[in-house]
């Protein structure tokens, strides 16, 4: 069965400034998500984990 010639392994889904722009925005996010952590009143919960992630 042939395949698309849409689905080459060397077609990226999304292109590089868009690829970069996301990584550094998940850099940020640990970045930020580590200095709060060193706060030392800090009370890590699930609850609070899915509330950042919009997920609560």
């Amino acid at each position: 069965m042939p395949k698309p010639a849409d689905s080459s392994p060397d077609t990226p889904l999304f292109s590089r400034p868009w690829r970069l722009a996301g990584y550094f925005l998940l850099l940020a996010v640990l970045g930020a998500g580590f200095a709060a952590y060193q706060h030392p009143m800090l009370i890590l919960q699930w609850e609070t984990l899915m509330a950042l992630c919009g997920l609560g």
